[in-house]
C-alpha cells in the first residue's frame, strides 16, 4: 500500500508509493527530519528494503542501500527499525544489526550471528 498520511486528523488520507519498488509496508520510524519505511512483496518478506523520505518538502522515497544488501529475505517489522535524531538502528530477525548515523544515507553492519532479534534500540542512551 505504501505510506498513508492525513493532514486533517484522519478525515482523508493520501497514499504515497513514489520511489518504492514494492508497496507492502511493515514498519515506519521518524527521526527529526526523515521518515524511514520498510517494504516488501508481502507477508513472507520477499525483496524487503528500507526507504527514507524527508519530512520537509516530501519528494519520492529514496532507497537506503549504501552499506546494505540489495534486498532482505524477511520483513523488517515495527521495533526492528528505530530512529533517534540522526541515528537509525535496524535489525534483521535472523540476527543481524545495522546502524546509520546519517538518517539512513549510509549503513554499517554492527553485529551478525546473533539469536533471533525481536526489537532494537536506537542508541546506547535509550537502553
Amino acid at each position: 500500500m505504501g505510506l498513508a498520511t492525513s493532514h486533517n486528523a484522519g478525515e482523508s488520507w493520501e497514499i504515497d508509493t513514489r520511489g518504492l519498488h514494492v508497496t507492502y509496508a511493515r514498519a515506519v520510524s521518524l527521526s527529526k527530519s526523515t521518515i524511514l519505511l520498510s517494504v516488501s512483496r508481502g507477508p513472507s518478506g520477499q525483496d524487503s528494503g528500507i526507504y527514507r523520505q524527508p519530512l520537509a518538502g516530501g519528494g519520492p522515497f529514496l532507497r537506503c542501500k549504501d552499506g546494505l544488501p540489495d534486498y532482505f529475505d524477511s520483513n523488517i517489522d515495527t521495533g526492528l527499525l528505530v530512529a533517534d535524531g540522526s541515528s537509525v538502528t535496524m535489525a534483521i530477525p535472523q540476527g543481524t544489526l545495522y546502524r546509520s548515523e546519517n538518517i539512513g544515507e549510509t549503513w554499517t553492519l554492527i553485529a551478525s550471528g546473533l539469536p533471533e532479534v525481536r526489537a532494537c534500540w536506537p542508541s546506547e542512551s535509550a537502553r
